[in-house]
This record gives structure tokens, sequence and C-alpha cells, in this order.
């Protein structure tokens, strides 16, 4: 049985690999809603709309008036790139507030399921001193988490009087290549290491991180659409393995064949561990093997590489 899949944010870091996930599978068509059309791309399952979200009005859903979508994968946001971008309330309000709400009064009719993605950044501080389950406590740091924790009342609010499902993704750190915009731990280490500079780590790197490579997250979404969910109404996107920092960043510099010891700064008073308790994620949406962090790694050190050359 054919299934239509509506995607925002289908050039971002997650949402262009989603996009080529969904396309690639038989019987699925994608119609992603994008800024502007990447030139590279000519596929005949994917379907665009250039708009972005707060500009979305019914004349662009014309082509699809006929149309259910089974679901609507909500990638699109205003993400922080560094830390320092998290209060940014203009870009926040406007892409993550009006543009989801603008997005959905603009639909001809509502999707069978509506997919929210949101965030690890809605956790409280305090959530992270145990294994994070779909119940531990929120209270967001920043306007980025908080925004997210609105969009999850939103999406709430709105398959409740539209009669449709709706799913909240929880979703964790993610990497591997397409990511190097942002100034994380696994980019930032790599570009370091291939410019022939220590990497760096953050107090005596003990702090863990658990890191899922873009192809499973990619995977957990596309089963996301299509799983049956019961009762659940949340899920947390992650790995369910934590390493430390240490690791994390000794293995970039092995995979690179960097030698010498890491400059050690500071440890951030913000800095926190990242465990997670995945157990409602397997059981709703299956299991599959992950792939191994030094694999995923190489993977995105390559396309780094490649970039610089």
């Amino acid at each position: 049985m054919s299934r239509t899949v509506l995607v925002t944010g289908a050039r971002g870091f997650i949402g262009a690999a989603t996009v080529r996930k969904l396309a690639g599978t038989p019987d699925t068509k994608v119609v992603a809603v994008v800024r502007s059309r990447p030139p590279d791309i000519a596929d005949q399952n994917i379907q665009w709309i250039e708009s972005s979200l707060e500009e979305l009005r019914p004349s662009h859903w014309q082509p699809f008036e006929s149309t259910t979508f089974d679901a609507l994968l909500h990638l699109a946001a205003f993400t922080p790139k560094i830390a320092a971008e998290r209060d940014r309330a203009q870009e926040i309000i406007s892409a993550n507030v009006v543009g989801m709400q603008t997005l959905l009064a603009s639909l001809p009719r509502p999707p069978r399921r509506l997919v929210f993605c949101s965030t690890l950044d809605v956790y409280a501080r305090s959530a992270f001193a145990h294994p994070v389950n779909e119940r531990s406590p929120v209270g967001p740091v920043g306007l980025y988490g908080l925004s997210k924790l609105f969009g999850e009342g939103l999406a709430e609010s709105y398959a409740r009087s539209a009669g449709t499902e709706h799913l909240t993704l929880r979703i964790g750190h993610i990497y591997g290549p397409g990511e190097e915009r942002y100034a994380k731990l696994v980019p930032e280490t790599i570009r370091r290491v291939l410019a022939g500079k220590p990497p760096r780590i953050s107090g005596d790197g003990s702090d863990r991180r658990d890191l899922l490579y873009i192809d499973d997250a990619v995977e957990a979404l596309a089963r996301s659409c299509v799983a049956s969910l019961g009762d659940v109404r949340t899920i947390n996107i992650a790995r369910g393995e934590s390493h430390s920092i240490l690791e994390v960043v000794n293995t970039i510099a092995e995979l690179v064949g960097h030698r010498g010891p890491a400059e050690r700064l500071p440890r951030s008073v913000d800095a926190y561990s990242t465990v997670f308790d995945t157990s409602l994620m397997t059981r709703v949406l299956g299991a599959w093997t992950f792939v191994p962090l030094a694999e995923g790694l190489k993977q995105e050190i390559a396309q780094v590489a490649g970039v610089r050359s």
C-alpha cells in the first residue's frame, strides 16, 4: 500500500537524511517543505514546497488538495548551532512557535499521524542525575528548549482537536556526516585534529554522551511514521549506550592518526552526562543493529576531510 509522508525541515542535518531514507522506501512518496529546493536532487518520489513555515498559506497545498498525508514529520525549527544561540528569541519564536502554528493552520486536512520532533533539551538538568526516561522531569534551560516543550503541547492540542494520532520524539545527541555546521563535541574535535591541532577536553573527560549515528536516528524517525503506538505519545530517540568524552575524543584522534596529548579546559558549569533508558523506543519502534561508534566517527571524518580538500 502506498503512503505519502510530509517532511518539514527537509534540508537540515536530520531532515535531509530522512527525506533520502523515505524516498528510497518502496511505495513511499515524500512531500518536502524547504525554504529553497536543493539544486542537486532529482527524485520522482520527492515533491517540493518552497516556503518558510511562517509564510505557508493554503495556496501552497493546491497540488495536494486531494491528498491525506499518512504522516507529517515535523523537523523544521531554529536549532542553536552554538550554546549562545539557545536564547535568540526572535528566531526561536518565529520558526518554532509561529512557524509550527502557521504550518498546522495552513494544511487542507489533518494528517493521519503528526510526529513532532522535540529535543532532550526539554528535560531538567536534575533529570540527568539518573538514566533519563520519558517520565523524567522537564524543565528547559533556555528559550530553545522552552519552545520545543511548547511545540509538544501544540502538537497534542492540534491532534486532539483534529482527531489524528500524534507522537513526540525527544531526539538526543545525533552525529554523523552533515553536522559540520554545529559547534558540538564530534565535529569540533574532528576539525581540530584534521588541522593538526590538539583535541580539547573539558575537565577530566569523564562526562558521558549518548551518541546516536544519523542513519540510526533516521531509521527511528521512519519507523515512527508507521509503528503501532497504542497509548504511547512520547519517545526518547537515543542509543541507550553512553561513552565518556575522553573515549570519544581519543577514538577520533586514533582514526585520524593524531598523536600527542589533548588540551585540557576547565569543566563547564553547565556540563552534565547523558544516559538514556531506551526501552520504550525499542518496544514501540523495534530493535535494529546500531552503527558502531568508531564506524560512525570514521564516516564523519571522511566527510569533513572531503569538504576541507
